[in-house]
């Protein structure tokens, strides 16, 4: 059972934007009309979650930031998904997603940055902070984090901006040994509250059934009222992946 501090506090209609796999997430729909641009901190082979929010919405901004997109990346892609199709029979789907990548970032709208997101801006070695990302930002944002582990490193500076971020989504890695930094970063936003709770069961559970890594989704409190507020939570997830076990996750009363 996780800890109280991670259980959502309000109730409200989430809908699914992106894949029905990993790569996919749910949204309070209230907010998807209010969001004018998606920073998203990790990019990967995955941005089905930005095209569909594109499709609703397609004057949206995107900014991608993701060093580790390269010729190396593409090269590994393909040669993992031949792999992998050949042998476990999975889906040939990735062999051409380069295409798909110079094809949705042709839309003047979407930039990807190759830039390692860091606790310090250094240009020279591809580096910048959250601060540089979001201090030029006025509002209307949704914030994406999918670092693979360094958020622990940067979540600090989000706070300072959270007035400004409507939707706030961010995967936290190795859960049991990082509750306390999680907790502490809860408590500073305390513009921002916890909507849904997801396990992402790719990365397995542990003995008592809690996920090693979830996906949380905050809203800005502006966007609740009195009635969102309840004991009576109910969650919404899907399995990262459908190969995989899956538990549901529970809290400690």
């Amino acid at each position: 059972m996780l800890p109280k501090f991670l259980k959502p506090k309000v109730k409200l209609k989430l809908i699914r934007v992106g894949s029905s796999r990993d790569g996919g997430y749910f949204v309070p729909k209230k907010i998807i009309s209010k969001i004018d641009k998606i920073i998203a901190l990790g990019l990967g082979s995955d941005w089905s979650f930005e095209e569909q929010f594109i499709k609703r919405k397609n004057s949206i901004k995107v900014v991608f930031y993701d060093h580790t997109i390269n010729k190396l990346f593409w090269i590994r892609l393909f040669f993992n998904t031949m792999y992998f199709a050949l042998r476990y029979k999975s889906s040939y789907k990735n062999l051409f997603k380069y295409f798909s990548y110079i094809s949705f970032f042709k839309n003047d709208n979407i930039d990807h940055k190759k830039l390692k997101i860091s606790t310090h801006t250094n240009l020279k070695r591809k580096n910048i902070s959250i601060n540089d990302v979001l201090k030029k930002e006025r509002g209307g944002l949704l914030l994406k984090i999918d670092i693979e582990g360094d958020e622990y490193k940067v979540i600090n500076q989000i706070a300072k901006y959270q007035k400004i971020i409507h939707c706030l989504i961010i995967e936290f890695h190795n859960i049991n040994k990082n509750l306390k930094k999680i907790n502490k970063f809860l408590k500073k936003i305390e513009q921002l509250v916890n909507c849904n709770i997801s396990p992402n069961n790719s990365f397995g559970f542990d003995k008592n059934n809690n996920p090693h890594v979830f996906e949380i989704i905050l809203i800005n409190k502006k966007f609740l009222k009195k009635r969102d507020y309840t004991k009576a939570i109910s969650l919404k997830s899907f399995p990262n992946n459908p190969y995989k076990i899956n538990f549901e996750i529970t809290f400690k009363k």
